[in-house]
C-alpha cells in the first residue's frame, strides 16, 4: 500500500489525534473571538460608567450652562410627536411643548400632544444638527419625550466612542496594552467633562470612526473591493458626521488623501484610485447634503455668513493661545473671547476702516469697489508662522494629555468625579511629564520599521493633533485624549517585542552583526532627519516672512499721524484712572451716511496708542467701557508686550496700540458700548505720558493689540513655545470703579426685590457721577418699580438729556407712561422733543402717541420732522407708512416702505407692509416678490401673509383679471402649500384661462385636503361649469357622490349637474339624497320642490 506524500513528496507521517483540553480550546476561541469579546465589554463599562454618571450626578441636559439650549430640541420633540422635523407655528398651540422647552415639565405625554397642529421647518442653525437631532427624536420616540430619556444619547456615544478607542489602540499593540490603554481613557475625569455638551460630545465617534479606517489602510494591504468598500465608508461616516457637529468636516481632506495613497494586495492604478476618491466624495455628499442645504458651514466672504468663519476667528483669542502653551509675542491677534468681540473686529474689517477715519466727511463705501479679504484670510496671511506654531503647540498639548482644568474648562465637582480626579492624577502627572518622551519615541521605532509608515504616522498625527489649534478648547479634543496613553503603549510594545526576540540566540547573534543594526540605524536617522525638516524648515521660512510683515506694519506706526486725546486723572486705591473728556465719536444720530457705512452694523471702531516713558513689556493695562447695562461690554484687563523670559532688552519707552469698538447703533433693541478710557497702577501711571488717536488707521493691515518698544530689537515678532516650566501668565482681577460697584450693588438690590434699596444706591451713585447714564435709568427703574411714576418719569428724562442719541431710555420711559392718558404722553414727547429738537427719537414717540390718540395729522408731521432730522432711519418710515395706510393714503404708504427699504432690506416688517399696500394698488407681481422675501426673512409671517395674497386674489377675479389672480393664489400656495380654498381659487382661475385639466386636478387636491367645506364644491362645480360639457359634469359628481357617500355636497351638485342636463328623475333622487344626509340650508328642499312638479318627476 503506497504511503500518503504532501505535494513536494514528503511522506506525510500519521499521529494519533490527542484530545485538546479546556483550557486550550479557551486560548483559540479567545484568539478568535477576543477583540469581539474586548469591545463588547469596553462597551458595556462605557454606557455603565455613563449611565451612573449621568442618571446620578447630572440633572437636566437640556440647559444653556452645558451648550444644550433646550430650544435646540424642539424638532426632536415634534419628531417624536409624530409632526416630523419641524415646529409649531404658533408655540401656544402646543403648551405642553412649551412647557417642557421652558423647563416647567419634565416630560410629554402622549394625551398631551395636539391632533392637529400648524408646522413649520425648523430655523437653519437647528436644522443644520440633522442627524444629532434625528437621534434625539428617535429615542424619545422609543422611551417617551423626556429629558431624563435624553440622557441616553450621551450614553450610546460613550460606548461607541470606547469601541472605536479600543480599535485605534489595535492597529498597533496587542489586545492586554490595548485593554490598559482604553480603560486609562475611560476613566480620565477630563470625559466626563464633556459628556454633558451633546453637540461636542458627539463628534467624537466619527472623529475616530475615520481615524480608524485612515489608520487601516496606511498599516495593512486592501484587496480591490475592500479598497473601494472602506473609500464609501469613510464618506458616509464623515457626512454623517457633519450632521452631529460640523467639525467632523476637518476629517475629509485626510482621507481622501490616504484613499489616494493606500497599497492594496494588488497594484492599484490610477484609475481606480481616482474612482475610489470619487466615491468616497459620493458617499459624503449624498449623507451631508441635508446638512449643507439647512446652514452655511464652509467659509465664505461674508465673515458673519459662515459658522467655520466665526468659529475660526473666536480660535485666534489670546486664551487659545495660551491653553495651547504658547508664550505671547509683542502683539495679540484677539485678546476677548467673546461672540460680540468677533463681531465687532470681523464685520468693522469687512466693512473697511477707511470708512471711519476720524474727522472726515466722507460718505457711505462703494459697494461696487472691490471687497476687502475676510479677517481670517488676513490673519493667515499676516501671522502664517504663528499659525503653524499653533497646529505644534496644540499636538504638543494633546502628547502630554489635554488638561480639562483651564481658564475656559472645568471638571464638575462630585463624588463620582473626584474620585475619578485622585486615581487619575499620578497618570496625569507623569504624560505631563513624559508624554512627548512617548509620542517620539513611539514615531521614531515605527519609522525604524517602515519610513512609510513613519512619516503617515506622522503626517496623521499633525493633522489631527493640529486642527484643533482652529478653536483649542477642551471639549474640542476630549476625543484625542487617549492618545498619551496610544503612545506609551506603542512604545512598550516595541520594547517587549525586542525583549521577548532577544530572549532567543539567534536573535542575539544577528543583532550584533552589521547586516542588522545598520539598515534600521540609517532609517532611524533618516526618519529622524525627515522629521526635523519637514517639522522646522517650513516653520523658519514662515517666521522670516512674518518678520518681513511685521516690520512693514513697524513702520507704519513710526509714520501714522496722531492727535492726543484729552483725559482726567483719578485715583482710587491701587489704580489710576484716566477718563475721556470727550467721547471717541460725536454723540450724534449714528445713522447718517457719514458715521455708518451700513445701518445694520453699529460698530465703531477707533486705534488708539498709550504712550510711555519706559519699557512696560509685562505689565498691565485695563480698559473701561461704558457698557454695564449691556452685552458688547469689553472693558478688559492686558498685558503689554511679550512675556518676560529668556533675552529681552530695554526699551526706554513704550507705545502701546489698541483697538476700540463702540457700538452706536439707534432701532429696536439698540446697544449701547462706548470707550470711557484706560486705569494702571500707581507705578506704571507715573510713566504715563498719554492716550493719542491714530487719524488714519486705514494704513493697518489689521487693528491689533501691538506693543512698540523703543528699542526695536526688543520687539518680539513671532510667538514661541512657552518653557514647560514657565505658567501662564497671571491677568490680575479687573479694577472696579467704586461707580461700578455701585452698580452692580443696586443690581443685586433690583434683582431681590428691593426697589427701595435699589433706588437709595443709585442716588448715592449719581452723586458721585451725575453724568452716568446707567445710574439714571437705573434710579428710574427701581422708582417705577416703586410706583413712584413721577418721580421715575423725571429719572428717565435725566438719563434722555445724558444721552439724547441713546435710544433705550426712551423705550423705558414709554413704559412708565403706558398707563398714561393720552394727553399726558403727549405732552411728555413734546416737551422732549422741543429740548432735543435735532433727536429723531423724541420725535418718533411723540408721532407714536398723537397715533394711538388717533390725531393723525398730527403723528405724520411729526414722524416726518423725524424724517428730516435722521433720514436714514428705516424703522421711521415704516411706521409713517403705516399711518399712511390707516389714512388710505396707499401711494404714499408704498413710498415710504421703499423708501425705508432703500436703508434696510432685511426688515422683514417692512416688506410685510409694501406688499399688502401694493395689493390694494393693483400692482400683484411687486406685491408677490415683497410677500415672498418678508417670509424668506421672517417664516412666521408665512400664515397671515399667504391669507393676505389669498384673500385679495377675489377682487381681480370680479374684475375679469384671472391671470393676476391665480398669480396672487399661486403665491400663497408657494408659502403655505396646505391652503385648500387657495387651490380652489387657483383651479377657478386656471379654468377660466381654459385649462380645465389642471384646474380639475388642483379642484380635487383641494377636495382631498377638506370635504366638509362647502365652498370647495361650489368651485369646482363653478369650473366643471365653464367648461361646458354637462355629461363631463355629471359623471365628475358621480364619482365624487361613490367615493364620500356620507357627504351631502357631492349629491346636491350631482342633482345640480342631473338638472342642468336634462334627467330629472336622477336630479330628484341626488337632492332628497342630499336632504337626507342632513344639508344645511334651503337649497336640496327647494330643488326637490320645484322637480317634484316636473312632469319627467310624475
Amino acid at each position: 500500500m503506497p504511503r500518503a506524500t504532501d505535494r513536494t513528496g514528503v511522506e506525510l507521517r500519521m499521529t494519533e489525534e490527542k484530545p485538546t483540553s479546556i483550557a486550550t480550546r479557551m486560548r483559540a476561541a479567545v484568539a478568535r473571538w477576543g477583540d469581539a469579546c474586548a469591545v463588547i465589554a469596553l462597551m458595556a463599562l462605557a454606557a455603565v460608567l455613563g449611565a451612573t454618571y449621568l442618571f446620578s450626578h447630572v440633572g437636566i441636559l437640556a440647559t444653556v450652562e452645558l451648550n444644550n439650549a433646550p430650544s435646540l430640541f424642539e424638532p426632536s420633540a415634534m419628531l417624536a410627536a409624530g409632526y416630523g422635523f419641524t415646529v409649531p407655528v404658533n408655540a401656544e398651540d402646543f403648551p405642553a411643548l412649551r412647557d417642557f422647552l421652558e423647563h416647567r415639565t419634565g416630560r410629554i405625554t402622549r394625551d398631551q400632544i395636539p391632533e392637529k397642529l400648524d408646522t413649520r421647518p425648523p430655523d437653519d442653525f437647528t436644522s443644520s444638527r440633522l442627524y444629532l437631532l434625528h437621534a434625539v427624536g428617535f429615542i424619545w420616540r422609543l422611551t417617551g419625550i423626556s429629558w431624563e430619556a435624553l440622557k441616553i444619547l450621551p450614553v450610546l456615544i460613550f460606548a461607541a466612542l470606547a469601541g472605536l478607542v479600543y480599535g485605534v489602540f489595535r492597529l498597533a499593540m496587542n489586545r492586554r496594552l490595548s485593554l490598559a490603554g482604553t480603560l486609562l481613557y475611560l476613566l480620565s475625569p477630563g470625559v466626563y467633562a464633556v459628556i454633558t455638551n451633546l453637540r461636542d460630545f458627539s463628534k467624537g465617534p466619527f472623529v475616530l470612526a475615520v481615524l480608524l479606517i485612515v489608520g487601516h489602510l496606511v498599516k495593512r494591504l486592501t484587496g480591490r473591493r475592500a479598497y473601494l468598500g472602506w473609500a464609501a465608508l469613510l464618506g458616509v461616516v464623515a457626512g454623517v458626521g457633519v450632521g452631529f457637529r460640523h467639525d467632523v468636516l476637518i476629517c475629509l481632506p485626510p482621507a481622501v488623501c490616504v484613499v489616494l495613497a493606500a497599497q492594496g494586495v494588488e497594484r492599484l492604478s490610477v484609475w481606480r484610485r481616482g474612482a475610489a476618491a470619487a466615491l468616497l466624495l459620493v458617499c459624503f455628499a449624498l449623507a451631508a447634503v441635508p446638512v449643507f442645504a439647512s446652514y452655511p458651514i464652509l467659509p465664505s466672504t461674508e465673515a458673519m455668513h459662515s459658522e467655520s468663519h466665526v468659529n475660526v476667528n473666536m480660535g485666534f483669542a489670546t486664551v487659545h493661545d495660551d491653553e495651547m502653551g504658547m508664550a505671547r509675542a509683542s502683539y495679540e491677534r484677539v485678546p476677548l473671547l467673546s461672540d460680540a468681540y468677533e463681531a465687532a473686529i470681523s464685520r468693522s474689517y469687512d466693512a473697511g476702516y477707511d470708512a471711519y477715519v476720524a474727522g472726515a466727511p466722507g460718505g457711505p463705501r462703494d459697494e461696487t469697489a472691490p471687497r476687502a479679504s475676510s479677517l481670517m484670510v488676513a490673519m493667515l496671511k499676516t501671522f502664517p508662522a504663528d499659525m503653524l506654531l499653533r497646529g505644534y503647540a496644540a499636538t504638543f498639548q494633546i502628547a502630554r494629555g489635554p488638561e480639562p482644568e483651564s481658564r475656559l474648562a472645568h471638571i464638575p465637582e462630585n463624588a463620582f468625579t473626584n474620585r475619578l480626579i485622585s486615581l487619575n492624577a499620578p497618570v496625569q502627572r507623569h504624560f505631563r511629564r513624559f508624554g512627548l518622551w512617548y509620542a517620539g519615541a513611539a514615531l521614531v521605532v515605527t519609522g525604524c520599521l517602515s519610513l512609510r509608515l513613519g512619516f503617515a504616522a506622522l503626517v496623521l498625527v499633525l493633522y489631527f493633533g493640529a486642527y484643533p489649534s482652529l478653536q483649542y478648547q477642551f471639549r474640542h479634543v476630549y476625543h484625542l485624549g487617549f492618545v498619551p496613553f496610544w503612545f506609551a503603549g506603542l512604545t512598550l510594545a516595541g520594547a517587549f517585542h525586542v525583549l521577548g526576540a532577544l530572549r532567543r540566540a539567534e536573535v542575539r547573534r544577528s543583532v550584533l552583526t552589521k547586516s542588522w543594526w545598520i539598515p534600521r540605524a540609517v532609517r532611524s536617522a533618516a526618519f529622524v532627519a525627515g522629521v526635523l525638516v519637514l517639522v522646522l524648515l517650513p516653520l523658519h521660512g514662515l517666521r522670516i516672512y512674518q518678520r518681513h510683515i511685521l516690520n512693514d506694519v513697524l513702520a507704519a506706526t513710526a509714520s501714522a499721524g496722531v492727535r492726543p486725546i484729552e483725559t482726567t486723572r483719578a485715583v482710587d486705591g491701587k489704580r489710576v484712572y484716566f477718563k475721556l473728556c470727550d467721547p471717541l465719536f460725536p454723540l450724534a444720530d449714528p445713522l447718517t451716511a457719514q458715521e455708518q457705512v451700513k445701518p445694520h452694523v453699529g460698530w465703531r471702531p477707533a486705534y488708539l496708542v498709550a504712550a510711555f516713558s519706559k519699557d512696560m513689556a509685562g505689565h498691565f493695562i485695563e480698559l473701561h467701557y461704558d457698557a454695564a447695562h449691556t452685552d458688547p461690554d469689553f472693558s478688559q484687563v492686558l498685558m503689554i508686550g511679550p512675556e518676560r523670559f529668556g533675552a529681552h532688552g530695554n526699551a526706554r519707552s513704550t507705545a502701546y496700540f489698541f483697538p476700540v469698538f463702540e457700538y452706536l447703533y439707534y432701532g429696536p433693541g439698540s446697544w449701547w458700548s462706548r470707550f470711557t478710557g484706560i486705569s494702571l497702577s500707581k507705578d506704571d501711571a507715573e510713566h504715563f505720558e498719554g492716550l493719542l488717536r491714530i487719524q488714519d488707521p486705514a494704513r493697518f493691515p489689521l487693528l491689533i493689540h501691538l506693543t512698540v518698544p523703543g528699542a526695536p530689537e526688543v520687539f518680539r515678532s513671532c510667538q514661541q513655545l512657552r518653557p514647560a516650566h514657565r505658567p501662564l501668565p497671571e491677568l490680575p482681577v479687573r479694577a472696579k470703579a467704586d461707580s461700578s460697584f455701585s452698580y452692580y450693588c443696586a443690581l443685586a438690590a433690583e434683582a431681590a426685590g428691593d426697589p427701595a434699596r435699589a433706588a437709595e444706591v443709585y442716588r448715592e451713585a449719581l452723586a458721585e457721577d451725575p453724568s452716568s447714564i446707567e445710574f439714571s435709568m437705573g434710579l428710574g427703574r427701581a422708582l417705577a418699580a416703586q410706583g413712584d411714576r413721577e418721580s421715575a418719569l423725571a429719572a428717565f428724562c435725566d438719563a434722555i438729556d445724558l444721552a439724547p442719541e441713546f435710544y433705550v431710555p426712551y423705550a423705558k420711559l414709554a413704559g412708565v407712561l403706558a398707563g398714561s392718558d393720552s394727553d399726558a404722553r403727549i405732552g411728555v414727547w413734546r416737551a422732549l422733543a422741543e429740548r432735543h429738537a435735532r433727536r429723531p427719537c423724541p420725535l418718533l414717540y411723540l408721532g407714536r402717541a398723537l397715533a394711538e390718540a388717533e390725531h393723525d395729522d398730527e403723528a405724520i408731521e411729526a414722524y416726518e420732522r423725524a424724517l428730516g432730522v435722521s433720514g436714514h432711519d428705516w424703522l421711521i418710515r415704516g411706521e409713517l407708512a403705516g399711518l399712511l395706510v390707516e389714512q388710505g393714503r396707499l401711494e404714499e404708504a408704498a413710498g415710504a416702505y421703499r423708501a425705508a427699504l432703500a436703508v434696510e432690506s432685511r426688515a422683514a416688517m417692512l416688506h410685510d407692509g409694501l406688499g399688502r399696500v401694493l395689493v390694494e394698488l393693483g400692482e400683484p407681481e411687486e406685491a408677490i416678490a415683497a410677500c415672498g422675501r418678508a417670509v424668506e426673512l421672517d417664516p412666521k409671517r408665512a400664515h397671515p401673509l399667504a391669507t393676505a395674497l389669498a384673500t385679495a386674489a377675489p377682487r381681480y377675479m370680479k374684475e375679469g383679471n384671472w391671470e393676476a389672480g391665480a398669480a396672487l393664489y399661486r403665491a400663497a400656495l408657494d408659502i403655505r402649500p396646505d391652503m385648500s380654498w387657495a387651490k380652489s381659487g387657483l383651479g377657478i382661475c386656471v379654468g377660466k384661462m381654459g385649462d380645465f385639466g389642471a384646474a380639475l386636478k388642483l379642484h380635487r387636491e383641494a377636495l382631498a385636503d377638506y370635504l366638509d367645506d362647502r365652498g370647495t364644491y361650489g368651485a369646482l362645480d363653478e369650473t366643471l361649469r365653464d367648461r361646458n360639457d354637462p355629461e363631463a359634469r355629471v359623471a365628475e359628481w358621480e364619482r365624487i357622490a361613490r367615493e364620500h357617500p356620507d357627504i351631502p355636497f357631492p349629491s346636491l351638485y350631482l342633482g345640480m349637474a342631473r338638472e342642468q342636463e336634462g334627467d330629472i328623475p336622477g336630479a330628484l333622487e341626488a337632492f332628497e339624497r342630499a336632504d337626507a344626509l342632513g344639508l344645511d340650508g334651503p337649497d336640496a328642499r327647494d330643488g326637490i320642490e320645484r322637480l317634484s312638479q316636473h312632469p319627467a318627476a310624475q
